[in-house]
């Protein structure tokens, strides 16, 4: 390819500003995958070129540096490896801006940053801004030559010290809509804007001081606090993993990503146990006649530390409560026959009779007796004159 008769520009900005549409429309053909969605299509630097009327269009497609505070060691690596072995040179490179964006981004710096680094003053007169999506009313057009354009150039005063800085042209294009005749326009205009540049060599571009190392950084147990499943008290942990953003540039902080976790685990602080006393005896009872114990079932708390070993015991709690008949009175009645001997006149009589009492036996052992009650008709009487009985005689005499 011949250096004389190409123009080649690079073309920066945040993923999804529509860098590789762009390219595709300057170059009047479908060289780099593109989509609606706002994911990043170019994953790594890519270069395509078409030759167009007699002039061959180069295209330097990058992927986007997006709003990270400092960039990927690697991804400057790619990049900067790109530039060198593209030995055609560097007419323009463009910032690729969407339409609604109103300031400027830090991606947008962060590219900006990396050129400077890279090529040094030489790019400030290449520079231009490429605005994406936009329409032939396009509202804000004034808004983004005063204030989108004046915050390039303070940013470009801040990093190279310069007091002035040449003028940077303005695109507006709709790559959806190439054929819309405010595209053509642009389009023609950017491509001669950038046919007239001086080329600067891309292959001495500078080791960029812009970027970082990283390291990876792990924590091991880290509390993600308690909580309860059942009768046990659990505490939660993570092992996780960050990294560390190492500047390049001396006296810069680092700065660190989120933290992803790596492995999530439990272990159990507290358990709830419980104690319980069945059939314990409470007292005794009485109901119509009736004598019952009283059981209790009892049941009390005991929480377990495991991790101090600490046992403690709560107070004993009343669960259920049952009567058990143990006794109940009782009454019989007994029927006995009696004989006895009564005086009868000069004689005595026999009497035989039958009785009967009522003997009550309370629940608790307790006896008593009722009165005796002769039962009628059970009465018998035998009358009977006993004969004297002499039981020794004394001079003549008989004791009787």
């Amino acid at each position: 390819m011949e250096q004389d008769n190409n123009v080649t520009v690079l073309f920066i900005g945040d993923t999804g500003s529509g860098k590789s549409a762009t390219g595709n429309l300057y170059l009047k053909s479908n060289a780099f995958d593109t989509s609606e969605k706002p994911d990043a299509c170019t994953l790594f630097p890519a270069f395509h070129h078409n030759k167009i009327d007699g002039i061959t269009r180069c295209v330097i497609d990058t992927e986007g540096f997006d709003d990270k505070d400092q960039i990927p060691e690697d991804q400057i690596q790619r990049l900067t490896q790109m530039l060198r072995c593209c030995d055609l040179g560097i007419n323009a490179i463009v910032i690729v801006v969407p339409a609604h964006i109103i300031r400027i981004t830090k991606g947008v710096k962060n590219d900006i940053k990396f050129v400077y680094d890279a090529f040094g003053k030489n790019l400030l007169a290449h520079l231009c801004i490429m605005f994406t999506f936009c329409s032939k009313k396009f509202p804000d057009r004034k808004i983004k030559k005063t204030e989108y354009k004046r915050d390039i150039i303070d940013y470009l005063k801040e990093i190279s010290k310069e007091e002035s800085i040449p003028d940077i042209p303005l695109y507006y294009i709709n790559a959806r809509k190439p054929e819309k005749d405010f595209v053509i326009e642009n389009m023609n205009k950017f491509h001669n804007w950038a046919l007239g540049l001086p080329k600067f060599k891309s292959s001495v571009i500078k080791d960029a001081s812009f970027g970082y190392t990283m390291q990876k950084e792990t924590e091991t147990k880290v509390s993600l606090g308690t909580f309860t499943e059942g009768k046990q008290t659990f505490e939660k942990f993570c092992d996780r993993a960050r990294l560390k953003f190492i500047s390049n540039t001396s006296g810069e902080m680092p700065s660190y990503s989120n933290w992803t976790t790596i492995k999530e685990y439990k272990e159990v602080i507290s358990e709830i146990s419980e104690e319980k006393k069945l059939n314990e005896f409470l007292a005794y009872t009485y109901e119509d006649g009736i004598k019952y114990e009283v059981l209790v079932d009892r049941v009390r708390e005991i929480i377990t530390n495991y991790r101090t070993g600490e046992i403690t015991r709560g107070e004993w709690g009343e669960i259920n409560r049952r009567k058990r008949r143990v006794s109940s009175n009782k009454k019989v009645e007994v029927v006995y026959t009696r004989q006895w001997i009564e005086r009868s006149g000069k004689g005595h009589k026999t009497i035989k009779a039958d009785f009967q009492r009522k003997v009550f036996t309370s629940a608790d052992g307790e006896i008593s007796v009722g009165e005796e009650i002769e039962i009628p008709g059970t009465r018998t009487e035998n009358f009977f004159k006993p004969e004297p009985v002499i039981i020794y005689e004394d001079d003549g005499c008989r004791i009787i």
